[in-house]
């Protein structure tokens, strides 16, 4: 059984080890190892909970950031009658985006929109429809901007733009708030 991660990453992450603990027999021992990966015994907790029975159930998973449904339930939204929204496009820390764009607002838009294109189409391939899976191309960093000043417009301090339909362009259907120009959320 294989995991992969971005690399780079930092932080916390969470492995599903039900099939490999579901391949075990009797008193066989479950090893992780890493290649291109650190981590400690010290730094690991296995969290453990019976697994909810979704078989012809409807699911909807809601992901802060482009690519967090894809990593954390692709194989959960794989096998059920599932819908996948994404809240924000994933503009923001555009580095890796500069070797190719040296203006740093177009590498973050760029960015965004390769995100946002991700977060529609990586669910198509677990067999979700397009009209299934929805990104509302809302900006990093400003979801509790929005909730707390409803009538502010908000602009991607990265990408340097206020109009969230750069990355809902990649959508099955518009969205009410298409018609806007600017991200808010009374705009929504």
């Amino acid at each position: 059984m294989f995991n992969f991660f971005e690399r780079g990453c930092k932080g916390y992450r969470y492995i599903n080890l039900t099939p490999a603990i579901e391949m075990l027999k009797g008193e066989e021992t479950l090893s992780l190892r890493g290649r291109h990966c650190h981590f400690t015994k010290e730094g690991a907790e296995l969290i453990a909970f019976k697994k909810p029975e979704l078989a012809g159930k409807k699911v909807l998973y809601i992901s802060p950031h482009a690519d967090d449904a894809e990593i954390a339930a692709f194989g959960l939204y794989k096998n059920t009658d599932s819908l996948v929204v994404t809240i924000t496009a994933g503009e923001a820390e555009p580095e890796a985006f500069d070797r190719y764009i040296r203006d740093r607002k177009q590498a973050s838009i760029l960015k965004g929109r390769v995100r946002a294109w991700d977060s529609i189409t990586i669910p198509q391939w677990a067999g979700l429809k397009s009209d299934r899976v929805i990104q509302l191309g809302y900006f990093c960093e400003h979801l509790k901007k929005m909730h707390d000043s409803p009538e502010t417009v908000v602009t991607s301090e990265y990408a340097g733009v206020a109009d969230s339909r750069t990355s809902r362009e990649f959508n099955h259907f518009k969205l009410a708030s298409d018609s806007h120009d600017s991200a808010s959320r009374r705009s929504g």
